[in-house]
């Protein structure tokens, strides 16, 4: 008996430090799955596309009955598959051979997006572009020239229509 209550006794002293050792990693653990991850797309996607075309088009859902327009679903469409064939999503895809010639002081397509989300003057985020994006993106069909953008609000109470355009 007497020889077994010395190793009983060094178990003991060593366990607490070993709970100890396993609720670290646990914690640690705990707190690398706590991380919430991106959704942010990595390519170019169907999903990409559809927010593209919407954020261009204006065709967003209805807020307080007001609808914008902004360009016309076919400009859109061919402005994307112009980001697409020609400017790398991220850099990431800089090294894509499909994007070899693309200049490395070119914004990517998430790069762009993000300038042009906070600048005052779009002007001089879109001369950023390389030259044959900027060409390709004017040849996409646009409408005869006219307002660039229409808004139409309808109240309920006195289903009327209010339509401001903005001209150029």
């Amino acid at each position: 008996m007497s020889s077994t209550c010395p190793r009983l006794t060094a178990a003991v002293r060593r366990s607490p430090r070993r709970i100890g050792l396993v609720l670290v990693a646990c914690a640690a653990l705990a707190l690398t799955a706590c991380t919430v991850p991106s959704n942010a797309p990595e390519a170019y996607s169907d999903a990409v596309r559809d927010n593209f075309v919407t954020g261009c088009t204006g065709n967003i859902p209805k807020t307080n009955n007001t609808t914008t327009s902004l360009a016309p679903t076919d400009y859109c469409g061919c402005a994307y598959e112009t980001f697409e064939a020609l400017v790398p999503f991220n850099d990431a895809e800089r090294s894509d051979s499909q994007y070899s010639g693309y200049p490395a002081d070119a914004p990517t397509f998430t790069a762009f997006n993000d300038e042009l989300s906070k600048s005052d003057d779009p002007a001089s985020v879109w001369s950023k572009l390389p030259q044959n994006v900027q060409e390709r993106l004017t040849s996409c069909p646009l409408p005869p020239p006219g307002p660039l953008a229409s808004t139409s609000t309808t109240t309920a109470a006195a289903s009327a229509v209010t339509s401001t355009t903005a001209t150029p």
